[in-house]
């Protein structure tokens, strides 16, 4: 019990200390629970991501950062610029609305209520929070970048973690079936989850290597050293989903900072990116050559109806069923999981939405989901903002990955990603409106030699924190 207390309290005094290092243990609760208390519990603990261990973390992280949002409102500080109501927020909570309403209409209103529940605290909270700007009030910059490097050494962290621990995942990435596993016994770290936070960092991995590589050498160098690391282990957890959404969910951040940055140096430093990238997958496969074997198995079992493939397919028909039996609305919140049990869920947003929801639950997604790629687009191709750009790869990175193995109040990453986008997006907007207004254009006080040149620094200041280099 003194452990549980312990593991709360120092949560929410993180939080206090720093907003963003408790988010990143709040949305990586269950990884952060299974490295600190598996080894302790032993046998006793279970899968990281199926224990209430996780609230020891989720719920002093989120109370904390309640408060402290109730108090910059009230205080109606400055620097709490709150984004106008817009699309993203109608079809979010539309959509929390209309999932709200689907749990009179299960078979289970206990559950559905639970599902609700869910949805609101442990996975649109972190929106709101990320919304209000409670995470990033003083220096947006610095706290993104506090973000990311905290994320960053927590997955480097649990990987070490992984390959010290005696049933390391690189030692026995075979079960006796000769398929490969992404959990082992000792570990307790939940593969998706697991593969899930290497994506995360391979991503940042990116973004500081494009976008930030000259701000601090050192910690670029730490960075890309960890890529083979990173890399080798979110292979051996033989999670098909987080790979492929990680390979296009990189290829857009790429393509995007390229162009972003207009420097042709960037496309040296992605072939430097990808070649450490591959360079863990090479060294893994010579070190254990049961992976081939494995994940040649895995691969051949797609077509078996025990495989999760096969079972994904027959949880994407029952989904369909339910939803022509009642196409407006659905066949309630929770109906899949009243049919099949708990954790047999769609596995699939869009399909999960239509057999619960309906079109109306549909309307609301796409809706939320238009308004997040108006912002997307503005922020990129209008401001030019990498760190805009970096969240809209994350958020593009979880929304994927639900397409395969995701359920709506699962998502944290994916509200915490959109929150961010959407007052970032705003936060360059103001900025940008700030300086083309500002008796400090060059263009006002007549057209001077390198007026263009020095707006363009000048702006791109105010967006990202560089200056351009202006003769």
């Amino acid at each position: 019990m003194f452990l549980f207390v312990a593991i709360a309290v120092g949560a929410a005094l993180i939080t206090l200390v720093n907003p963003m290092a408790g988010i990143v243990l709040g949305l990586k609760a269950d990884v952060a629970t299974s490295i600190i208390l598996a080894p302790i519990l032993g046998d006793s603990y279970g899968e990281g991501e199926n224990q209430h261990h996780t609230l020891l973390i989720t719920l002093p992280v989120l109370s904390v950062l309640l408060v402290r949002m109730l108090l910059q409102i009230f205080s109606r500080r400055k620097s709490m610029a709150i984004p106008a109501f817009n699309s993203v927020d109608l079809g979010l909570f539309g959509l929390i609305a209309v999932v709200a309403f689907g749990s009179f209409r299960s078979e289970s209103f206990v559950f559905g209520s639970e599902i609700v529940g869910r949805l609101l605290v442990l996975g649109v909270s972190y929106y709101i929070f990320s919304r209000t700007a409670v995470v990033c009030k003083k220096d947006i910059r610095r706290s993104v970048l506090s973000f990311m490097i905290l994320l960053w050494l927590l997955a480097v962290v649990s990987g070490l973690y992984v390959l010290s621990n005696p049933g390391e995942i690189a030692g026995k990435v075979l079960s006796s079936a000769g398929e490969i596993v992404g959990k082992v016994s000792l570990t307790k770290v939940n593969p998706i989850s697991f593969s899930m936070l290497m994506g995360d960092a391979i991503l940042i991995a990116l973004f500081w290597l494009l976008s930030n590589r000259d701000s601090a050498r050192g910690m670029t160098f730490l960075i890309l050293c960890s890529l083979p690391l990173l890399f080798g282990l979110m292979l051996t957890t033989a999670e098909r989903g987080p790979f492929l959404s990680l390979t296009m969910a990189a290829a857009f951040l790429t393509i995007t900072l390229i162009l972003i940055g207009n420097d042709a140096r960037n496309l040296v430093y992605s072939a430097i990116f990808f070649c450490a990238v591959l360079a863990g997958a090479v060294v893994l496969y010579l070190s254990q050559p049961a992976l081939s074997e494995g994940l040649a198995g895995r691969i051949s079992d797609i077509g078996s109806g025990e495989s999760t493939v096969g079972i994904r397919i027959r949880l994407y028909s029952q989904a369909l069923d339910l939803f022509s039996g009642s196409p407006l609305l659905g066949s309630g919140t929770g109906a899949l999981e009243n049919i099949n049990g708990r954790g047999l869920y769609a596995h699939n947003l869009i399909l999960e939405i239509l057999a619960e929801q309906g079109l109306v639950g549909l309307a609301m997604l796409s809706i939320f989901l238009a308004g997040l790629i108006n912002r997307m687009k503005t922020s990129i191709l209008v401001y030019h903002d990498p760190i805009c750009a970096y969240f809209a790869a994350l958020l593009l990175f979880n929304l994927l990955e639900s397409m395969v193995s995701g359920t709506l109040w699962g998502m944290k990453n994916l509200y915490f990603a959109a929150g961010m986008l959407v007052v970032l997006e705003y936060y360059a907007r103001e900025n940008s409106a700030n300086y083309w207004e500002s008796p400090c254009h060059a263009c006002q006080y007549g057209c001077v030699d390198g007026c263009e040149r020095m707006s363009h620094a000048h702006h791109k200041h105010f967006v990202t924190g560089h200056f351009d280099s202006v003769p």
